[in-house]
């Protein structure tokens, strides 16, 4: 706690050597798991267009209509572009922070916190999101077995 000052007119914070490494070492991975996330969304998203193709080849005997080959086809696409945001906002993250800790740049540690806030933002809303459709799936379930 001794690297960090605290002035009435102007507050600063200094990061620790120890703490520089954490945030190196926090964004080379997270710069990994960024290029992994890409790479294996863009092939959601590839895949997301042969869905229809490879359900309309099984149909035959599973069942599926034409009509869910072609919503499967547009959730996977729509699940795949979604992922984008987070994924490029945490590969900023990491360009950042690689560059603030190098360069010594609070200027770009402070786009790079900015990009992860961003992420986990994004991540936040759309985990509420999910929850209240959770929630709204449950109740028509609970409404329905009532009724049936």
């Amino acid at each position: 706690m001794e690297d960090i000052e605290n002035n009435t007119e102007n507050q600063k914070l200094t990061l620790t050597e120890e703490a520089a490494d954490y945030l190196l070492s926090t964004a080379k991975w997270s710069k990994f798991l960024a290029i992994l996330g890409l790479i294996f969304t863009a092939l959601i998203i590839i895949l997301s267009f042969f869905a229809g193709a490879i359900l309309k080849a099984l149909g035959e005997y599973t069942g599926y209509t034409k009509m869910a080959n072609g919503f499967l086809t547009v959730i996977y696409l729509f699940v795949g572009v979604l992922y984008i945001y987070p994924l490029i906002a945490m590969l900023k993250f990491s360009n950042f922070a690689i560059l603030a800790v190098q360069q010594n740049s609070s200027e770009h540690l402070t786009e790079s916190f900015r990009n992860l806030k961003g992420t986990y933002k994004f991540v936040g809303i759309l985990t509420i999101i999910g929850l209240a459709f959770y929630a709204i799936i449950i109740f028509f379930a609970i409404i329905a077995s009532i009724f049936i």
